[in-house]
């Protein structure tokens, strides 16, 4: 006998075999349905049989004896393999039992209806249980009016025996079919498996690397497997010819991948040195440059920033911008417009505060503190063309000695062009002016007391010589005299400007606290201009607190450093108007119209200044002006701050 070379053949004895297996499945299912009919066929009978039994009962129901109903209960005891049988009346209480001692309960073994019988089938394997108990329901009628119930519950091996003699007839032929659908599969399989295994080891030998050796034996068959061998025969020939241009390939791109990690590391190296430059460059920047994110959280900060804001704030990673500048609503508008417009702001920002900024001055005469510090501050987006911001750049730019610089510079032209009218005043009326003092006080003495014209002279006399005194306070500016420098204590010095000062001051009430050093320090000093700056602080003291009710100086003196003491005046005047807090040393700026020239605070900086010291002004905040002056100790002496 020939067997079927095309595999289509081959599949279809195989799907012949599936059909057997659902043929015995088809068995399996027909065998079900025969033990369910068994089932109901069973339940029917026993329905019957409660019915046979409730009519029996009816005239039963209304009597008085609880054993009334015994007879019918033994006849169906020998009947069928009873397990219960129950007459209830309509709610369910009990008549009649197969249990003599549940008469009078009530059921509860499940719901009494008209008729009932076993609702479910018990299946395949339910039928096997051996003595299955069935429960079947009937009503006790009389005429038309039900007066109760007879329940009964019994047991049957039909069905299990039944089932087990059908079981084994449906085993035997499936058994019988499953065995020649066995030995035919297996026969038919084999030969659709044997080639594939071949190609099996060929595929693992291909896997392996191995395409040189043929693991197909003999030439290839007509049928389907026959084409698929030399397909696979053709694609290994392909794939040992790709397997070497691969690893020509390979060894080529290995060669470049070792020259592009070269450059690779050339070029990470030349970043990794650009990268570090760049954040030594900006570290070392006296700008400060703070680097924030789409929600304003600061993600890096230089030194540059710690420095211009160094007294006012501490800007750190991780801290909110808010928390690092002053005005922060201002701060967090302008941030928001830049993210949202992708331009720069720049903000001019103010806070009061008494530490100086972070740079030394250039000299002495810039040294000027007004009690307020000014910030630069540049908001720029971080965004590529295109693309949202993902944060912002801020520069940030102390302020403060530009200001001090302005106000230096614009105060030092003044003094140069005072010094200059000075000269030429000096030049030109020296003479004249010195002459008609001369005359005038000639003329004086001989000048009755009596005589009206006297009074006419003795004006001009003292406006003449109030005119020199002038002359002679310009000439400070044009002509600066060095008086000779010596140590001096300072405690002494004030004393004295203050005893110089006393009559005016007990004549305007003026109440005087000194707080003197223990230990009088030294200063290298001209004694006579230095005090005449005390006693100019003291004069302007005591002339701003004239209407006021309260008047007390309060002068003290204490270290501020290891070379550096601290004269403090401290009034209960009306203090320094913001407005005038920049020009209060400049020459000519008085705010005593009536008798003042705006020469005394003006000599008295350029004084301090010439000491090497500083002479600052500033409001105190309860109310009252303060003017410290800032000198350096004398040379080799050191006090304890």
């Amino acid at each position: 006998m020939k067997w079927p070379s095309g595999l289509g053949w081959r599949l279809a004895i195989l799907v012949w075999a599936v059909t057997l297996i659902c043929l015995l499945g088809q068995t399996l299912a027909w065998l079900s349905s025969e033990i369910t009919e068994l089932e109901h066929r069973i339940a029917t009978e026993g329905t019957v049989l409660v019915q046979g039994l409730a009519s029996a009962a009816a005239p039963l129901m209304t009597g008085a004896s609880p054993d009334r109903f015994d007879y019918l209960i033994q006849r169906c005891d020998r009947t069928i393999d009873l397990e219960e049988l129950t007459f209830a009346d309509r709610d369910g209480r009990i008549l009649g039992h197969s249990d003599a001692d549940r008469v009078g309960s009530v059921v509860q073994d499940g719901p009494l209806g008209v008729f009932g019988a076993l609702g479910r089938s018990a299946g395949l394997f339910g039928a096997l249980e051996k003595g299955r108990a069935y429960r079947v329901t009937a009503p006790v009628l009389k005429g038309t009016t039900v007066l109760g119930f007879a329940v009964l519950r019994f047991r049957s091996d039909e069905v299990r025996q039944r089932t087990i003699d059908l079981i084994r007839t449906a085993l035997g032929a499936a058994a019988f079919w499953m065995v020649i659908g066995a030995i035919l599969s297996g026969l038919f399989v084999r030969r659709i498996t044997r080639p594939l295994n071949r190609l099996v080891q060929a595929a693992e030998a291909m896997s392996a690397d191995d395409l040189d050796t043929d693991l197909l034996p003999g030439p290839p068959g007509a049928d389907e497997i026959g084409v698929l061998q030399t397909s696979f025969r053709t694609l290994k020939a392909a794939l040992r010819s790709r397997r070497d241009e691969n690893l020509r390939l390979m060894a080529e791109l290995r060669r470049f991948n070792e020259q592009l990690q070269e450059r690779i590391d050339d070029v990470t190296d030349d970043l990794r040195k650009a990268s570090a430059h760049m954040e030594l460059v900006i570290s070392c920047m006296e700008e400060g440059v703070i680097a924030l994110d789409e929600k304003g959280m600061v993600v890096r900060v230089n030194r540059g920033a710690r420095r211009q804001l160094q007294g006012l704030y501490e800007p750190r990673r991780g801290r909110h911008l808010s928390a690092i500048l002053p005005q922060s609503d201002r701060v967090l508008a302008a941030f928001d417009e830049t993210l949202r417009t992708h331009r720069s702001r720049v903000l001019e920002l103010s806070v009061e505060s008494d530490a100086l900024p972070w740079r030394e001055a250039d000299s002495a005469e810039l040294d000027i503190h007004t009690g307020v510090r000014y910030l630069t501050v540049r908001i720029y987006a971080l965004a590529e063309p295109g693309k949202a911001p993902t944060g912002c750049v801020l520069t940030v730019v102390d302020d403060t000695d530009r200001r001090r610089l302005a106000v230096a510079l614009r105060r030092r032209d003044r003094l140069a062009s005072l010094g200059t009218i000075a000269a030429g005043l000096a030049h030109e009326l020296g003479n004249s002016m010195h002459g008609i003092h001369g005359f005038s006080k000639l003329l004086l003495t001989s000048i009755a007391e009596d005589d009206p014209v006297r009074a006419d002279v003795e004006v001009i006399h003292k406006e003449n010589l109030g005119a020199i005194n002038l002359l002679g306070r310009f000439l400070q500016f044009a002509r600066v005299t060095e008086g000779a420098v010596e140590p001096r204590p300072i405690g002494m010095l004030v004393e004295h400007a203050l005893s110089m000062c006393d009559f005016r001051l007990r004549q305007a009430g003026v109440d005087v606290v000194s707080e003197l050093a223990a230990e009088d320090p030294l200063v290298d000093c001209d004694p006579q201009p230095l005090t005449q700056v005390f006693v100019n602080i003291v004069l302007n003291a005591a002339d701003a607190m004239a209407e006021r009710d309260v008047r007390q100086l309060k002068v003290s003196v204490r270290p501020l450093g290891p070379h550096t003491l601290r004269v403090r005046f401290q009034d209960t005047g009306p203090g320094i108007r913001a407005e005038h807090s920049d020009r209060i040393f400049d020459p000519f700026f008085t705010t005593k119209v009536a008798t003042g020239t705006g020469l005394g605070l003006a000599i008295a900086h350029q004084t301090v200044q010439r000491h090497g010291g500083r002479l600052g002004s500033s409001s105190a905040p309860g109310g009252g002006a303060i003017f410290d002056v800032d000198l350096p100790l004398a040379k080799d002496l050191e006090v304890s701050s």
